[in-house]
């Protein structure tokens, strides 16, 4: 591997790849997005699509969304809509039938961002996000935080279970999409505190209590 793939800078790694003037290989791309940050590897991917055979491109454009701490702060709504519609429908990074039927989908964050793409299946890991916000945003200014929206196989983009964060995540095509809030809220903020002073978790628990455990309260 040449010289050039020891550059931690992306620019300069965009320019290397295409100068090869051939299709890319999943190692090269790996190498090379892991080398600039997680948080490079969208624009990384994006620059140098035109060079990517089909099944390399099914792998590493979910890969790169899953690798971003914000994957749509790294690439317009539009340049991700052109990545994805390239691979087609892709699970776990290969190529794949869409589901069959609608996916019932959950999405934990503030009402501004309920149209973001990252949405799960699993409905206490979208909670988990939930309630995170409501702790960050007490006073209930972003106003509910748990979404949940019917979704047709044909708005997925991809499905990222062991390839990624292990989220059971999707990504959405949410426009026009129906979206409504779970009731949840600020009281998940209260109920945390509650249920520290309870005993039932302790103050520095990393895991949060679901939607269940607070009614049972």
């Amino acid at each position: 591997m040449s010289q050039s793939f020891d550059s931690f800078d992306p620019d300069e790694t965009i320019r290397y790849l295409l100068s090869l003037n051939r299709e890319l290989t999943l190692d090269e791309i790996n190498r090379a997005t892991l080398r600039c940050g997680r948080n490079d590897a969208p624009w990384i991917v994006y620059a140098v699509s035109d060079r990517l055979p089909l099944a390399v491109a099914a792998n590493v454009v979910p890969g790169a969304w899953s690798l971003a701490e914000l994957p749509q702060t790294c690439l317009t709504q539009e340049m991700w809509r052109k990545l994805f519609e390239r691979t087609g429908y892709t699970f776990d990074g290969k190529q794949a039938p869409r589901p069959t039927r609608p996916l019932t989908l959950y999405r934990g964050c503030g009402r501004a961002h309920r149209r973001r793409w990252s949405w799960t299946s699993d409905q206490a890991t979208a909670e988990k996000f939930a309630l995170r916000r409501s702790v960050q945003f007490s006073n209930g200014d972003e106003g509910d935080f748990l979404w949940r929206a019917k979704v047709a196989p044909h708005r997925l983009f991809a499905g990222i279970h062991s390839h990624g964060r292990r989220e059971f995540e999707y990504v959405v095509d949410t426009r026009g999409l129906r979206i409504e809030p779970v009731h949840f809220g600020v009281m998940a903020a209260r109920s945390r505190s509650r249920l520290v002073e309870a005993a039932i978790i302790s103050p520095d628990r990393d895991v949060y209590p679901t939607c269940t455990d607070v009614e049972a309260q």
